[in-house]
């Protein structure tokens, strides 16, 4: 387990709200596909998909929210920057 603060890594939460009618899992398929993409897991509550994205860079996390939005089946992609990370992989980081 890699502590991504000490890596320098860029990490987004995903929050992935799938269109009405759109087959959920085919979407969280699509969205597990991308290389930046370590965690998906499908939800309940106002998203459907939640994803952890440790990307290399802001470049690469704003190309990333740029192809997740054309994802077939996205309605909504909603990002937080991860500030720290404290425990990983039932890891204790901190």
């Amino acid at each position: 387990m890699v502590d991504p603060d000490k890596a320098g890594s860029y990490s987004l939460c995903l929050r992935i709200a799938g269109e009405a009618g759109a087959d959920l899992g085919e979407v969280a398929r699509r969205v597990a596909a991308f290389p930046q993409v370590s965690v998906v897991m499908r939800v309940s509550g106002d998203c459907e998909v939640l994803a952890l994205a440790p990307c290399e860079s802001r470049e690469e996390a704003l190309a990333l929210l740029d192809e997740l939005h054309r994802v077939p089946g996205v309605s909504r992609v909603e990002s937080h920057v991860v500030l720290e990370a404290v425990k990983l992989g039932g890891f204790p980081l901190k």
